[in-house]
């Protein structure tokens, strides 16, 4: 004879797989890996021209935005400790020459990576937490909010490094948002169940199945602060260390990731299901 909580726990794992991956979040996965690949059929000078037209450039942003260009020193300034501020020095002085950049980099430097580590790792954490967030808000409103997180993350770098010509590329800003958004629902005491597991066990008198914890009770919340500290933790390691095997040896825009959780866990609330059903895709 079949015990009824283990005829509900095998209905609940048939229902809700551990990923849950939507065709949404399977696309922007796609669109980041083909775009990579694409770049790396390109010779060297087209390959860089293309990342640097569609990656975030915060000084050339400000020129866009009327806000002012970063002087352009001499070259000869430049000492060979100081090949950051030499290579800035360049870029400089190609966005002198070659004007490219627009509002739009915002977002499009969220699909450039600077190298296979570095998209392959954002792809991973995308189908792991753009997965839970579909299945929360669908998949439409997911693109939605991928594309404010990465512009709270790109404005975030900017008001850090307003003069900087260095090129800013890569999902981990956007990502961050949907690590931030989901921190509103996945602790609750009746968060969502993956692969037959509740992430928050349900508890009377608490609210109903899928709805957000509001910002008081998400920093009230153990589990929730919990996944937040780890999240910083790791993040002020980036922010020390300046670098990362991860991005292919590339700096690691650390602001860009406070900027993109912030902007999730801010943004989620306006693009939740209201009733705090589950979206189907």
């Amino acid at each position: 004879m079949t015990n009824p909580d283990q005829e509900q726990f095998a209905t609940v794992r048939r229902s809700e797989p551990m990923l849950n991956v939507s065709g949404t979040v399977v696309g922007l996965c796609l669109a980041m890996l083909g775009i990579h690949f694409y770049i790396t059929m390109l010779n060297a000078d087209d390959a860089l021209a293309i990342s640097l037209d569609f990656s975030f450039i915060p000084a050339e942003f400000a020129r866009w935005a009327g806000i002012g260009l970063a002087p352009v020193a001499p070259l000869e300034e430049f000492t060979a400790e100081t090949d950051l501020a030499a290579f800035n020095h360049v870029l400089a002085a190609y966005f002198q020459e070659h004007p490219s950049q627009a509002p739009w980099t915002l977002v499009t430097h969220a699909f450039f990576h600077a190298g296979w580590t570095h998209v392959i790792v954002n792809a991973v954490w995308l189908l792991a937490f753009g997965g839970v967030v579909a299945r929360r808000i669908g998949g439409v409103r997911l693109l939605v909010l991928f594309c404010m997180c990465a512009i709270g993350g790109a404005l975030a770098h900017f008001a850090v490094y307003s003069g900087d010509f260095m090129p800013m590329m890569g999902a981990s800003g956007a990502i961050s948002g949907l690590m931030g958004a989901a921190s509103r629902f996945i602790f609750q005491p009746s968060g969502p169940v993956l692969g037959g597991i509740r992430l928050g066990p349900k508890a009377d008198g608490m609210k109903g199945e899928g709805a957000l914890l509001s910002l008081k009770e998400m920093l009230r919340n153990p589990a929730s602060l919990r996944f937040i500290g780890l999240w910083m933790l790791f993040n002020l390691l980036v922010g020390v260390l300046g670098s990362s095997s991860l991005a292919d040896g590339g700096n690691i825009a650390w602001i860009a990731h406070l900027g993109g959780f912030v902007a999730g866990v801010l943004t989620v609330p306006l693009l939740d299901n209201r009733k705090g059903e589950p979206v189907r895709k």
